[in-house]
């Protein structure tokens, strides 16, 4: 990122931006698998270009990036619905002649994939349909999907009400997406033990499911685990923790307002 600021600053003016979305290999909340930058994502990229030459006058737009491993789909489409990102790329199935013909200008996008987003992409606008849920999505996985834990990890910024809204609001949503995008995974059945188990390596969320768990009697635990405001929720978070958790998500939303193009909104 402070390579692409810099260039930016000096006036350069890019003709064809290629952009992945993890720009190092710091990991994010020590998450077993993660690899989206700490300090700098894709999406940051897409701010800086963004904000220097404006929504009309921006490069051309590939992102490259691994489109099946964690986060990155959502990535794509934010960068397409959000930033109007031109053509998407699989890194795993790039080669060289295609590069040239994106030079040439082609659009390498493939069909299925730029088709599905054109007719689905506006279901990440609705889990982004009010302002404070960016903050909200950030601290889920970290919360466990608790109120009020995620109450103090967002230091009183966003009131429990609204907290407590989104948790209510979210799950159809999230259920959407899930049926569009990703029905080969299964983050939106697990239980709260396959769910420690994907947290491997993440303490914070470990304590607290362990603390959850070990307060409940095996009926309490299933009732809960059944519930469908707790499950898709924290599971989408942990499955997709890279996007979530990249630390430019707020400002992103913050820049793109979905919530103005949010269709089912129904919080104030």
């Amino acid at each position: 990122m402070s390579e692409v600021r810099y260039q930016l600053e000096r006036g350069l003016v890019p003709d064809v931006v290629f952009i992945d979305f993890a720009l190092d290999r710091g990991g994010i909340a020590g998450l077993k698998g993660s690899t989206a930058s700490e300090t700098g994502s894709g999406l940051g990229v897409l701010i800086a270009l963004h904000r220097r030459f404006g929504p009309d006058a921006m490069p051309r737009i590939i992102v490259t990036t691994m489109i099946h491993e964690q986060g990155r789909y959502l990535y794509a489409i934010a960068a397409t619905r959000w930033f109007h990102a031109d053509a998407i790329v699989d890194k795993a199935n790039l080669r060289s002649t295609d590069i040239r013909e994106i030079l040439s200008g082609s659009d390498p996008t493939e069909a299925w994939l730029r088709e599905n987003i054109e007719e689905n992409g506006h279901l990440l606008d609705e889990l982004f349909a009010v302002p404070e849920w960016s903050p909200i999505w950030q601290v889920w996985m970290a919360s466990s999907g608790r109120v009020e834990l995620a109450y103090a990890l967002l230091n009183g910024k966003v009131s429990k009400n609204r907290i407590m809204t989104f948790m209510k609001e979210m799950p159809p949503r999230v259920d959407n997406l899930r049926a569009a995008f990703f029905l080969h995974q299964k983050w939106g059945e697990m239980d709260l033990a396959q769910v420690a188990n994907k947290a491997a390596g993440n303490e914070p969320v470990l304590r607290s499911i362990k603390s959850l768990l070990g307060k409940r009697s095996e009926n309490e635990q299933r009732e809960k685990n059944q519930r469908p405001d707790y499950r898709p929720l924290l599971g989408l978070t942990i499955a997709h923790s890279a996007f979530f958790q990249a630390p430019e998500l707020v400002e992103a939303a913050a820049l793109a307002e979905p919530w103005s193009r949010a269709s089912s909104r129904r919080a104030t």
